[in-house]
């Protein structure tokens, strides 16, 4: 890959953006009105510019993941082997910044309890669930920029089919956090294919640390609810703020996962 550096300086970019627009947003009130959105997370409403400190500022783990990842591929760590991931400077840069959007995505949410910022909370969730499910199928079936760009795309929309669905769907009831699961559980079992390959060496450990840690961050999640006996909703111990962190962390292994790949095949000829 050509100029590692510039991953880090456009991730950079793309951070300071993101965070100073949602910011500039929430202060300028351009979210709309406070109308209890996200409020079923425990953590009590403030009456203050940051609706929930706790499940807000626990968002910036995923800014801190995107932007460690970007460092460590632009200061060339993992330059050693021939990796899916690292061949052009697209694809490092393009999760790195989706990795940070998750950040002022789910900020948008907790910060305002609107509807709008519900919405991007949302956004975030599917952004995550289609990572990991294209970047699955990218690897397993070696699509170029473009398919993968297409396939990220058809999964997004999916992902927004059933966020508007009014149909009320097994476990997860909304339409949209079901898709999030589905497509969790799929590009699980694709990287456990990728896993397999015998032409694909990679760090299985990336596999099982991605998954459990998802696994956990998913179990948590329930605890986080209003319902729960453990609910505190003025204690800055938040479950949800945990299932935050423990999302970032998932994001940060799962670029591991994909920086540890090194493909027998790929290696054999020059990358472009």
């Amino acid at each position: 890959m050509r100029q590692p550096k510039l991953v880090f300086i456009y991730t950079v970019i793309a951070a300071i953006f993101f965070h100073v627009l949602v910011f500039i947003s929430i202060y300028l009130g351009w979210f709309g009105i406070a109308d209890g959105v996200g409020n079923n997370f425990c953590e009590a409403t403030r009456d203050a510019l940051i609706k929930q400190p706790a499940n807000t500022f626990s968002n910036m783990g995923f800014l801190i993941a995107g932007l460690v990842a970007a460092y460590q591929i632009s200061a060339g760590k993992f330059m050693q082997y021939s990796k899916a991931l690292t061949k052009t400077i697209f694809f490092p840069t393009f999760l790195c910044i989706c990795i940070v959007f998750l950040s002022p995505g789910s900020i948008a949410m907790h910060a305002t309890e609107t509807h709008i910022g519900g919405y991007f909370d949302m956004l975030s969730m599917y952004l995550i669930a289609t990572i990991v499910l294209t970047f699955a199928l990218k690897r397993y079936f070696r699509l170029n920029s473009f398919l993968f760009l297409l396939v990220f795309i058809a999964a997004m929309g999916v992902c927004h089919l059933f966020h508007y669905s009014t149909y009320e769907f097994p476990i997860m009831k909304h339409g949209g956090s079901f898709i999030f699961g589905v497509f969790l559980i799929v590009g699980i079992l694709f990287e456990i294919l990728n896993a397999r390959r015998k032409s694909v060496d990679i760090e299985k450990k990336w596999v099982f640390a991605t998954s459990i840690t998802f696994i956990v961050a998913f179990a948590i999640w329930h605890i986080g609810l209003n319902k729960h006996p453990w609910c505190r909703p003025y204690s800055l111990l938040q479950a949800h703020a945990i299932w935050h962190m423990l999302d970032a962390l998932a994001a940060y292994f799962l670029f591991r996962l994909y920086v540890s790949e090194n493909s027998a095949s790929s290696s054999a000829s020059p990358s472009k």
